[in-house]
């Protein structure tokens, strides 16, 4: 479609190298807000607030899963979706969970209706694929 040009290898290089320093400073910021946020849940220890603690918890698990995320596209460079459902489910349980109250019933509906997509996206990933090679159910054929 569009003509190569000799320099694409070198523009391709420099842009993922570019990339590259991009995770890392996201992974640091991650590491960042992770200690900020242990140290917010302390505290919210201490003040004995079961349902703030939680939550705390559940972004805690999240950002963790971001940062697992991003340091395996580092050493992989390539991201599983199963880790990126994970962390959708975390996210919609985490909202569902602690605004339940002030959400109308039709996003909750819809949050349910994504949840189950998410579960079985999951649990096809987890049966059909390894290693990024997924399979048909003769276990013959990848793709």
């Amino acid at each position: 479609m569009f003509p190569k040009h000799e320099d694409e290898p070198k523009l391709l290089k420099y842009l993922e190298g570019i990339f590259h320093y991009v995770v890392i400073f996201l992974i640091f910021m991650i590491i960042v807000v992770i200690g900020k946020e242990i140290l917010i849940s302390l505290n919210g220890l201490l003040t004995a607030d079961i349902g703030k603690l939680l939550n705390d918890i559940l972004f805690l698990l999240i950002l963790i899963e971001l940062f697992t995320i991003l340091y395996a596209y580092l050493k992989e460079h390539s991201i599983k979706v199963e880790r990126i459902v994970e962390l959708g489910i975390i996210a919609v349980v985490r909202e569902t969970i602690f605004r339940m109250d002030e959400m109308p019933i039709d996003r909750i509906y819809a949050f349910s209706a994504f949840l189950v997509v998410l579960a079985v996206i999951f649990f096809v990933e987890r049966k059909y694929c390894e290693d990024g090679k997924c399979y048909k159910k003769n276990g013959n054929e990848k793709r």
